[in-house]
C-alpha cells in the first residue's frame, strides 16, 4: 500500500486523510462551531411523532459560519479498494489545508436511483459529524448501546428483540415503492423511530416493522404533501 505523504495519516480509499498542518483549519473550525446554530428540524415523521434535519437544513446551518471563516466542504462517491463506493466528506480551508473522512455507501436497491439516495443520506450524517452540528437526541443512546427493548428479567426468561428477516425487508422496500416512498423517505422516518433510531434495517425490531408497515399501507407519498 502507498504510504501517506509528509506522515500523514492515510485513507482507506488513497490519499492522506489530512494535510501535514492543520492549524489555520482547527483555528478556522473552532470559529466557526462558535457562530453555529444546531440545524433547524424542517422535516416531519408523522409515524414516529417527531421532526429531523434534512440534508438542505444541515448545509444551511454551516453556510455563513463556513463562509465567514474561510471553510468549505465537498463530498465525492469514490470506488473503495473492495468495488464498493463510499463517500469521501472533504473539509477544506482557503489556506489549503484539508481534513477528511469517509462514509461507507450501502444502496438497498443496487440501481441509479437507489445510489443516488444514499449518497444523499450519506452526506447529512457526513456533514453534520465533520462540522460538528448537533444530531437527534436519541443518537447517544444507540451509541451506547442503550435501546428501547427490555432487558433479561434475571428469571430466566429471554426478552431479546426479535428481528425482521431479510423478505421482510424486502417486502418494506417493494410496498415503499408501491406508496411513492423513496430510499431518502424510509430511512428519514426510520432515523428517528423511538426509542431507537433505526439505521440498519436488517437490525430493526419486528415490532418497529409491523407498525411502519401498516404505516406505509395507509400513507402513500401524495397524501402526506410530498411531490
Amino acid at each position: 500500500m502507498e504510504q501517506p505523504a509528509n506522515g500523514g495519516a492515510y485513507c482507506v480509499t488513497g490519499g492522506n486523510l489530512m494535510s501535514p498542518q492543520i492549524d489555520k483549519l482547527a483555528a478556522a473550525l473552532a470559529k466557526a462551531q462558535g457562530e453555529m446554530r444546531p440545524a433547524k428540524k424542517n422535516r416531519e415523521n408523522p409515524y414516529f411523532k417527531s421532526s429531523y434535519a434534512d440534508l438542505e437544513a444541515t448545509i444551511e446551518a454551516t453556510r455563513e459560519p463556513f463562509s465567514n471563516n474561510g471553510l468549505s466542504f465537498v463530498h465525492v462517491p469514490i470506488i473503495g479498494p473492495d468495488g464498493r463506493v463510499v463517500l469521501r466528506g472533504m473539509l477544506l480551508h482557503s489556506s489549503g489545508q484539508y481534513l477528511t473522512g469517509q462514509y461507507p455507501i450501502t444502496p438497498v436497491k443496487n440501481d441509479p436511483q437507489g445510489l443516488g439516495s444514499a449518497i444523499s443520506y450519506a452526506r447529512r450524517y457526513s456533514l453534520q459529524a465533520m462540522a460538528g452540528i448537533a444530531t437527534e437526541d436519541d443518537d447517544g443512546n444507540e451509541a451506547s448501546g442503550k435501546s428501547g427493548a427490555a432487558d433479561s428479567q434475571g428469571d430466566g426468561s429471554d426478552s431479546t428483540v426479535k428481528l425482521v428477516s431479510e423478505a421482510q425487508v424486502n417486502r418494506l422496500w417493494a410496498i415503499a415503492k408501491k406508496q411513492g416512498w423513496s430510499h431518502d423517505d424510509v430511512m428519514g422516518a426510520l432515523a428517528s423511530a423511538k426509542p431507537k433510531p433505526v439505521t440498519d434495517l436488517m437490525k430493526m425490531d419486528w415490532l418497529v416493522y409491523r407498525e411502519f408497515i401498516k404505516y406505509l399501507e395507509e400513507n402513500p407519498q401524495k397524501q402526506r404533501g410530498v411531490p
